[in-house]
């Protein structure tokens, strides 16, 4: 139902939501709630209240609640005529005032608890749907104007319109809580130094003023005027008619680290997610998560030993500017934090990210030193020291948790700034190696792949070299030296365990598709390798191609809307489009070399990825480079195309790029930029809505478990609206068992197909199997099981639609069709099952429903979830492959022979793919583009 209201007009809702609150107030249940929040109710001496129910106690609002008679000391509770469930008290006359009184703070406790319950679920609901703080306070004003009509019929009422905020401030004073608040500094319009905002003020003849900022730039400079300070004025006056008001010129608004940390740990389960990955099933030579990575080995014993004990927790940075607001020149920086700890499907989730600091707009992009001082400051705090804080399993005394940076996960300037490297422009622009890039701005020469003469920076030089930087006195020594070695100090430094050169990873978002792949198409474009009528061809083969549903497809008119692809858009584009859509567009050459970057691509982004794969998709790309600067030239070879030879070392340290990729903070730019604000003071209303969110979304624990429900439908509500790749893979519940099971070097006999971890079904009917169709069963079950003893049951469960590891597959009658085209490793090239395939590549078909069936097995009843699937017929290799990997082309409309190989168990399905229908040469086809996750 609460599903169903939040899909009605917002006007619709706003009245049910009153009508709602007027049933709530009506039935409130006050016994209820006075055993969840612990209140102290009337205790009689002699006698206790009797009662057959602790429901709604009236239908009349007059008589819901308590009436007290103080004369007497007793409390009357009148009940109407029709009410089925009376309520009998018998209690003593005599009872004592102090115990009346209890019982009337107990009833406005209760109606404060309701009033607070509203204004939560407000808050969230603002932040669901994005309405904006007019809204809310025209809401409010709505409830108040209605409440104070119906309170001349109400006694409950009345005590309501008393406290009910009328408008956001009083609303604020209601949800009152020390989570919300923050530090806010004022920051140098000149120099970018940070104040507290009590240290800015200066008293003149009783009258108040600015300070000026006393920073100085070169305090041991050699000549004298060049130590001066800033004297840049603070603060601005923004009084009326004579009186002075002073606000900053800029403010930076920061959250306490260590508040941060104690709102996370007092979570139910934090702790025991943490602490997951320490019995974690892994493979040899495979990278799973972080934990695989060269760098969480080394803080685990093999250099520190950290993560040997627990409590302690590995931090991921990344600091990221967007615009709050269209159509103007303002941009926001933001700091976030997320804890690497955590499992991967949980860890980039919204409400495990922290929001630390919100950086306000400077005319550009200042340098960060001065607003991550007081991160580093708390960081360096917890590792030497850590944080005592009370935590969610340790309520009574304080606990030790100890925190380390280990990642900083930015942009390549943003990366460049924070952890103290020249610009990617520079002759030193690489932050990875000494490779000097020569020319002047605008003509940089980037090209040269011959790993061997690129010189890797170490974290000693480096250190060695900022540590001489920070001595110099004068301005122009301390720019040459940063000219020599292209670095510049940074705070990050202060941190000792901290290595700027492998800490830094490449992200593989902005480097692989919001760069190499958007800067193909310009090439493609500039060189006349595709022309006007070329991308009209490109559109048509896009529109033929069908997606599963978590895909989304290209914009329309991609000639004109390319150049504003998101970062999963041109994703989609690389793997799965491109290959098929630019083939007999452009010259097989070019094709070929694009190739080469689209397998390099596809290996890298497997949510698990083999040491093999990782050398191979490092290869690839390498090759690729290489034969780019051959075709067009090395004025063409941008300095994302020189990162991609340090790719292979940033896996490495920190495992897949699922594990280090900024998805997950680009998603959370666009939400903070979405914010509805008066465009006054930005920063400071961004981060209030951020943390009143964050507050409201945390489940209350002293609310009662209707009012619960209500706050888990609306986020569950919100959450299930979210759709793509990335929203799937963090919901995932992926086990890498079932990853194994799709796998072409399995033993199948050896796995138990029983095992339906991860898999869930729903609107499943029962059906009687025929002969034909148990026979072929029996086949199959003898196929996977061997000389097993097996007695099948002739009855089985029919769906069409099933979720295994956080996907959706369909069948070819359900509502899901698009995604139940899928390929395997199952079906011979006569339909037959075959043990060992010689065909490197699985085989494609499309799933007609899917089956919960049980089996017998030695014994042993188990149940296994099996989809029907027709496959498609193979054509002869010369065709087949015309297309080159990895689009291959299958008959359309003929399929393989009908046995036993039809039925499949879903765990041993490897992919989904998208497809479009040709065709060639007078047969009907259908071009296969695999979409797969897991390449091990």
């Amino acid at each position: 139902m609460i599903r169903s209201i939040f899909l009605l007009p917002m006007y619709v809702q706003v009245l049910i939501a009153i009508q709602m609150m007027m049933m709530l107030i009506k039935n409130l249940p006050f016994s209820q709630m006075r055993k969840k929040l612990c209140i102290k109710t009337m205790t009689p001496k002699k006698k206790y209240i009797k009662h057959k129910t602790f429901c709604n106690i009236s239908e009349e609002d007059a008589e819901t609640f308590f009436d007290i008679d103080f004369e007497n000391g007793s409390e009357i509770l009148e009940t109407s005529d029709s009410d089925s469930d009376e309520i009998d008290i018998s209690m003593d006359t005599d009872l004592d005032v102090e115990e009346s009184k209890k019982a009337v703070v107990s009833e406005s406790e209760s109606i404060n608890v309701l009033t607070r319950v509203v204004c939560t679920f407000l808050v969230l609901w603002q932040s669901v749907y994005n309405v904006s703080d007019s809204a809310v306070e025209a809401l409010l004003k709505l409830f108040s104007t209605v409440f104070n009509f119906l309170s001349n019929f109400s006694a409950a009422l009345q005590t309501i319109v008393k406290i009910f905020p009328q408008n956001l401030y009083t609303m604020s004073k209601v949800l009152a809580n020390s989570k919300s608040q923050f530090s806010k500094y004022v920051v140098c319009r000149k120099c970018f130094t940070l104040y507290d905002l009590n240290d800015c003020f200066l008293s003149v003849e009783g009258r108040q003023q600015s300070k000026l900022c006393n920073h100085m730039c070169f305090p041991n400079h050699r000549l004298a005027y060049m130590r001066k300070t800033c004297k840049e004025p603070l603060l601005k006056d923004v009084g009326e008619t004579g009186a002075s008001k002073f606000v900053p010129f800029k403010t930076y608004c920061y959250k306490s680290l260590k508040s941060s940390l104690e709102t996370f740990v007092n979570r139910e389960d934090f702790e025991d997610k943490c602490e997951r990955w320490r019995s974690r099933q892994t493979q040899q030579n495979i990278l799973h998560d972080v934990y695989d990575g060269n760098i969480w080995k080394d803080f685990n014993g093999r250099k520190y030993n950290f993560f040997t004990e627990e409590g302690n927790y590995g931090l991921m940075l990344n600091v990221d500017w967007f615009q709050p607001f269209k159509h103007t020149n303002y941009s926001v920086g933001a700091i976030y934090l997320s804890v690497l700890n955590l499992p991967r499907e949980e860890r980039f989730k919204r409400e495990n990210i922290m929001l630390i600091g919100i950086i306000p707009d400077m005319k550009k992009e200042p340098p960060t030193n001065t607003f991550l001082q007081p991160l580093v400051d708390e960081l360096n705090d917890a590792w030497h020291n850590g944080f005592h804080i009370k935590s969610r399993k340790s309520k009574n005394q304080t606990k030790k948790f100890r925190l380390a940076l280990l990642c900083v996960g930015c942009d390549v300037p943003a990366s460049r700034k924070l952890c103290g490297f020249y610009g990617h422009m520079a002759n030193l622009g690489c932050n990875k190696c000494e490779k000097k890039f020569p020319g002047v701005l605008g003509e940089k020469i980037f090209g040269g792949f011959d790993r061997s003469t690129w010189p890797p920076r170490t974290n000693f030089h480096h250190r060695e070299v900022c540590g001489k930087i920070s001595k110099c006195s004068l301005k122009s020594e301390k720019e040459n030296l940063e000219k020599k070695h292209g670095v510049r100090v940074s705070c990050l430094l202060d941190l000792d365990y901290f290595d700027p050169i492998r800490m830094t990873p490449i992200d593989p978002m902005h480097n692989l598709f919001l760069g190499t792949a958007k800067h193909m198409i310009s090439v493609w474009k500039t060189k006349m390798i595709l022309k006007d009528s070329d991308f009209l061809v490109i559109q048509e083969k896009i529109e033929k191609i069908f997606c599963p549903s978590d895909i989304g497809k290209l914009p329309k008119k991609f000639s004109s809307s390319y150049g504003s692809f998101n970062a999963d858009q041109w994703k989609n584009w690389t793997l799965l489009f491109s290959v098929y859509a630019l083939k007999d567009v452009i010259p097989d050459e070019h094709l070929e070399c694009w190739r080469k970057y689209v397998l390099a691509c596809r290996r890298l982004c497997s949510r698990y990825i083999s040491l093999g794969n990782v050398k191979v998709a490092d290869g690839l790309l390498v090759s690729f480079c290489k034969k780019f600067e051959q075709l067009y030239g090395v004025d063409f070879v941008t300095p994302n195309m020189h990162l991609h030879g340090h790719l292979l070392d940033c896996l490495f340290d920190f495992g897949p790029i699922y594990s280090f990729w900024l998805f997950s903070f680009e998603r959370e730019n666009g939400i903070l930029g979405s914010y509805p604000t008066n465009r006054k003071s930005i920063e400071t209303q961004i981060m209030k809505k951020y943390l009143k969110e964050s507050w409201a979304r945390e489940k209350q624990s002293d609310f009662d478990d209707d009012f619960l429900c209500l706050f888990n439908d609306l986020t569950k509500f919100h959450s299930d609206s979210v759709r793509g790749t990335l929203h799937q893979q963090l919901k995932s519940t992926q086990h890498t068992s079932n990853v194994e099971k799709a796998s072409i070097q399995i033993n199948l006999q050896s796995v138990d197909w029983s095992n339906n971890n991860g898999i869930f079904t729903k609107k499943y009917k029962g059906e009687i199997l025929t002969d034909v169709e148990l026979n072929e069963l029996q086949n199959m079950y003898s196929f996977l099981y061997g000389d097993k003893q097996l007695k099948l049951c002739t009855s089985v469960k029919v769906g069409k639609e099933l979720y295994i590891n956080g996907s959706v597959l369909g069948s070819k009658h359900g509502r899901s069709v698009r995604s139940s085209f899928i390929l395997a490793f199952w079906c011979g090239d006569d339909g037959e099952l075959v043990h060992t395939y010689s065909d490197l590549t699985p085989h494609p078909g499309q799933i007609v429903r899917f089956f919960e069936h049980k089996v017998m097995i030695d014994g042993e009843l188990k149940s296994h979830y099996l989809a029907k699937v027709v496959w498609f017929k193979r054509l002869p290799n010369s065709l087949r492959f015309s297309f080159g990997k990895p689009v291959e082309i299958w008959y359309r409309n003929q399929f393989e022979q009908q046995s036993s190989s039809m039925y499949i168990p879903v765990q041993r399905i490897k992919s989904k793919f998208v497809y479009a229908t040709e065709s060639i040469l007078g047969k009907d086809v259908i071009v296969v583009c695999p979409r797969e996750r897991y390449i091990v």
